[in-house]
C-alpha cells in the first residue's frame, strides 16, 4: 500500500486533497503538512512513497515547494514527487528535482487517481526509467505550459543559452540545459554531441563528413543534427552503423 505526504498550506485544498487520496485503493496512509517544516520531519520519521507537494506555499513558511522536494530527496532518494500548482510559470523550474508529474490547479480528480496507479505500478517495477512510463513532458513557452510528446521529438539542439526543441510540427525554445533535458527524456534519447540529443527512433541515416565528425539524419524531417567522433565510437553499437573511417 502506498504512503502519501500531502503539503499544502491552504486547508481546504489540502482536505480535499486527503479525502481523495485516502479513497484509493492503494493507498495505505495519508500525511498531511501546511508548511516545509513539518513535510520534513514527517519524511525523517516515516517512509513515503508519494509526495504532492503545493509550489507556492504562503509567506509564513521558510521555504516553497521546490526547496521541500530537494529535502525530501535528500531524506528519502526513491520518494516520487507530484507538484501541485495554479501557476504554470513554475513548470520548467520544478524539474529542477525531477518530479514524476505535477497537477495544475484547479485540481482533476481522475488525473490524481490516474497518477497514484501508475505510481503504484512503478514502484513494483523499479527497473524501468520513470520517463518510460511517461509519454510526454512540459515545457513553458512564453506564459503557456506546453506539453510535447516525446516521439515527436527529433532532436534537441542547444545554441547559446537556450535549447531548440525540434518536433515534426515545429521547433520549441527554452531554456533548459541538456544536462536536465536529458534526464528528464526516455532511455531512447543520447547525447551525440555537447550540443545534441537525439530521438533513437528517428534516425534514417549517418552521414561521415571525413573531418571526424558525423552528421545525423532523420526519417521524415529536412534539419540534422551533428555527432562527435567521440560519442560516435563511444557509443558506436547503439548507432549500428558501418561508416568508413
Amino acid at each position: 500500500m502506498l504512503s502519501v505526504l500531502i503539503v499544502e498550506d491552504d486547508m481546504y485544498t489540502q482536505r480535499f486533497m486527503e479525502k481523495l487520496i485516502v479513497s484509493h485503493p492503494l493507498v495505505g496512509k495519508v500525511f498531511p503538512a501546511s508548511e516545509g517544516g513539518q513535510a520534513i520531519l514527517i519524511a525523517g520519521e516515516f517512509e513515503i512513497d508519494i509526495a504532492f507537494l503545493d509550489i507556492e506555499l504562503s509567506p509564513n513558511n521558510s521555504c516553497n515547494g521546490i526547496e521541500v522536494a530537494k529535502s525530501l530527496k535528500a531524506i528519502q532518494p526513491n520518494i516520487t514527487i507530484i507538484f501541485v500548482t495554479g501557476y504554470t510559470h513554475y513548470a520548467l523550474d520544478c524539474y529542477s528535482v525531477h518530479p514524476y508529474d505535477y497537477v495544475v490547479k484547479p485540481i482533476n480528480k481522475s488525473k490524481i487517481m490516474d497518477i497514484l496507479t501508475e505510481v503504484k505500478s512503478l514502484k513494483k517495477n523499479p527497473p524501468v526509467k520513470v520517463a518510460e512510463y511517461k509519454k510526454s513532458m512540459a515545457i513553458k513557452i512564453e506564459n503557456k505550459l506546453v506539453y510535447i510528446t516525446f516521439e515527436e521529438i527529433f532532436f534537441i539542439e542547444k545554441i547559446g543559452k537556450e535549447s531548440y526543441i525540434h518536433t515534426s510540427n515545429e521547433v520549441l525554445t527554452s531554456n533548459y540545459g541538456l544536462i536536465e533535458l536529458v534526464k528528464i527524456l526516455p532511455g531512447y534519447f543520447e547525447r551525440t554531441h555537447k550540443s545534441y540529443i537525439v530521438n533513437m527512433h528517428k534516425i534514417r541515416s549517418i552521414e561521415n563528413l571525413g573531418n571526424k565528425s558525423f552528421v545525423v539524419h532523420f526519417a521524415g524531417y529536412d534539419m540534422a543534427a551533428c555527432l562527435s567522433r567521440y560519442e560516435y565510437e563511444k557509443k558506436s553499437q547503439l548507432f549500428r552503423c558501418d561508416i568508413n573511417r
